[in-house]
């Protein structure tokens, strides 16, 4: 189906205040539309299943025909105008969304990026902590090692205190001398 067919389907559907001449020129192509006219013009009857002039229509009114003509011709031409109109608007309207969309991924795109850059940024602090950590393990070795060598010093040293204790008192008793506190 043609757009002149569609077009006339539409008009016809739509129950428009344009003439139903209108939808028929719509729907003829326009090589037919030449010689009907001349048809018309001539009077014939246009045989050879072409469409034949109305019966009202004669050679008298040529002049009726051709304002009529006219009139059809400033009709169509602001019909085919306003679907211009229509389906550049539309086309805006979309190249507008697609604009829109585009602009919206370079936004996202850019905060991904920065998000890559921070991402970036942790994993190299997170390799530095890792390094540190490693070194920090031979010092943590050693201060365990401290710690169990202070707690067997302080073990021996309670005992040692012990023994001094026992041997003041043994002193003490070897040379009578009274017990202090």
């Amino acid at each position: 189906m043609g757009l002149g067919q569609k077009l006339t389907h539409a008009l016809v559907r739509s129950q428009s205040p344009i003439p139903s001449t209108l939808a028929t020129a719509a729907a003829t192509p326009p090589e037919l539309r030449s010689e009907d006219e001349e048809e018309y013009r001539a009077g014939g009857g246009g045989g050879g299943g072409r469409p034949q002039a109305p019966p009202a229509m004669s050679a008298a009114a040529p002049a009726a025909a051709s304002g009529e003509r006219d009139e059809l011709a400033d009709s169509l031409a602001e019909l085919f105008t306003n679907v211009s109109l229509m389906v550049r608007g539309e086309l805006q309207g979309t190249n507008n969304q697609l604009s829109l969309l585009e602009k919206m991924n370079r936004r996202v795109a850019e905060e991904y990026s920065s998000y890559g850059d921070v991402a970036s940024g942790l994993r190299v602090f997170v390799e530095q902590l890792n390094e540190k950590n490693q070194s920090f393990g031979e010092y943590v070795s050693q201060i365990d090692a401290i710690d169990q060598q202070v707690t067997e010093f302080e073990a021996v040293v309670s005992m040692l205190d012990k023994h001094v204790s026992l041997l003041e008192k043994k002193v003490k008793s070897a040379y009578n001398i009274a017990p202090t506190q």
